[in-house]
C-alpha cells in the first residue's frame, strides 16, 4: 500500500483511474434510468391516485350489501355537477335524530341516566320525592319499573332534574358525570356509545359538502355537550327540545337559568316544526329509528326532487338490541325508505 512517503506506482494509477472511469459510467446510468422511471410515474401518477381514492372505502363499517351501494349512489348522483339529480350544496341539507339512531336508547335514552343521577343527588332536600309518582321510580330497585313511565312522566323527571341549574353548571355536571358513567348493558362510557356507522356516514356526507344537523326529542342543552366531540356536528347545528330557560342577575353577575314551566318537548309533527323554525330548508335527507321520527321522514321526503330517508332497525341483540318499531318499518316500507338492518347491514356497531 502506498503512502505519502512512498507514493504509488505509475501501473497502480493508471488501474485506480480506469476503476474510477467504470464507477463513474455506471453512476451516470443509475441517474438516468431514475429520471426515465420518474417521467414515467410522473405521467400515471394522475391515474394511480385516481385509482387509490377510488380504492378507500368511506364507509368502512357498512357491509357491503345493497343499503350501502344506495346510500353510495345516492350522495353520487345528488353531488354530480351538471347531473340530472344535481341538488346545489345550500340545500343539501341531512338530519338525523339522535336516541337509537346515533346511540343506544335501550335501555333507557342515555339523557335520563344524567336525570336519574342529578335527581338522587337532589333527593335530600326533597323527601316527597320517594312517595311521589314518578319520582319514587328513581329510587326503586326495580330498574324495569322505568318502562312503566309515560313520554310526560320522563319529561316531568328531566325538567325537575334541570330546575335551577345555570347553563354553566349545567354542562359542568353534565361532563362530570359523563367522566365516570358507564352504560348498564355494554359496560362503556359515552365516548364509546356512538355507532361508529352513523358517524362514518355523517363524515362522509360533511366530505361531500352536506351540513349535517341531529334533530332530536332529547334537550339540547344535554346533546349540544356531546354532538361535536363524538359526532363532529357543531353546537348551532343542533335542534332539540327547548328546556325552558330564563335570564336572572345575582349579585354583580348575570347568568341563564333553567326554569322548567317553559319547557318544550320537540318530537313527532314538532320536529318538521323545529326544523323550518331553526335550519329554514326541507332537508334532502333524514334518518332515525321510530315513530317520533315519521313525521321528520315524511316531511324529508315530501321534498321536490331526490330524497333519502333512513330507518334504523334494531335487529340485533347480541351486539346492540333487539325491539320492533313497526309504525316507522310500515311506513318505509310503503314509501321505500331505506330500512337499515343493524344485523345484516352493519359490519361493526360501537368503536374498536
Amino acid at each position: 500500500m502506498g503512502s505519502l512517503l512512498f507514493p504509488p506506482s505509475e501501473d497502480k494509477r493508471i488501474m485506480f483511474i480506469r476503476s474510477g472511469g467504470r464507477h463513474l459510467k455506471q453512476l451516470f446510468l443509475t441517474i438516468a434510468f431514475t429520471l426515465v422511471l420518474s417521467l414515467i410515474f410522473i405521467q400515471l401518477s394522475p391515474t394511480l391516485i385516481q385509482n387509490s381514492v377510488a380504492q378507500i372505502d368511506p364507509l368502512p363499517s357498512w357491509n357491503d350489501s345493497p343499503v350501502k351501494q344506495r346510500i353510495l349512489k345516492f350522495v353520487e348522483e345528488v353531488t354530480k355537477e351538471n347531473g340530472p339529480h344535481y341538488v346545489p350544496p345550500a340545500e343539501c341539507i341531512a338530519v338525523f335524530d339522535t336516541d337509537g339512531t346515533l346511540w343506544p336508547e335501550k335501555p333507557l335514552p342515555i339523557e335520563l341516566y344524567f336525570a336519574i343521577h342529578r335527581l338522587r343527588q337532589l333527593a335530600p332536600k326533597r323527601p316527597q320525592w320517594r312517595k311521589t309518582f314518578p319520582f319514587k321510580v328513581v329510587f326503586g330497585k326495580d330498574p324495569k319499573a322505568f318502562s312503566t313511565l309515560s313520554k310526560q312522566d320522563v319529561e316531568k323527571l328531566i325538567s325537575a332534574a334541570y330546575a335551577g341549574m345555570t347553563q354553566e353548571d349545567f354542562r359542568h355536571e353534565v361532563r362530570k358525570w359523563m367522566a365516570t358513567w358507564q352504560h348498564p348493558q355494554f359496560k362503556v362510557g359515552v365516548t364509546k356509545l356512538c355507532y361508529e356507522p352513523m358517524r362514518e356516514l355523517l363524515e362522509y356526507l360533511r366530505g361531500n359538502g352536506f351540513k349535517t344537523f341531529i334533530v332530536t326529542g332529547g334537550s339540547s342543552d344535554f346533546v349540544r355537550i356531546i354532538s361535536e366531540p363524538l359526532y363532529g356536528v357543531p353546537i348551532d347545528q343542533v335542534v332539540g327540545s327547548e328546556i325552558g330557560l330564563r335570564y336572572k342577575v345575582t349579585g354583580a353577575k348575570s347568568f341563564v337559568v333553567h326554569a322548567p314551566k317553559g319547557t318544550f318537548w320537540e318530537s313527532g309533527p314538532l320536529k318538521p316544526v323545529n326544523i323550518e323554525r331553526h335550519i329554514g330548508r326541507r332537508p334532502l335527507m333524514a334518518v332515525g329509528n321510530s315513530k317520533s321520527d315519521l313525521e321528520m321522514l315524511t316531511y324529508t321526503a315530501d321534498r321536490s326532487g331526490k330524497s333519502l330517508c333512513m330507518v334504523i332497525h334494531h335487529d340485533d341483540a347480541a351486539r346492540d338490541s333487539e325491539y320492533r318499531a313497526d309504525g316507522v318499518l310500515k311506513r318505509a316500507r310503503e314509501r321505500d325508505w331505506l330500512n337499515v338492518n343493524i344485523k345484516r347491514d352493519w359490519k361493526f356497531v360501537f368503536p374498536m
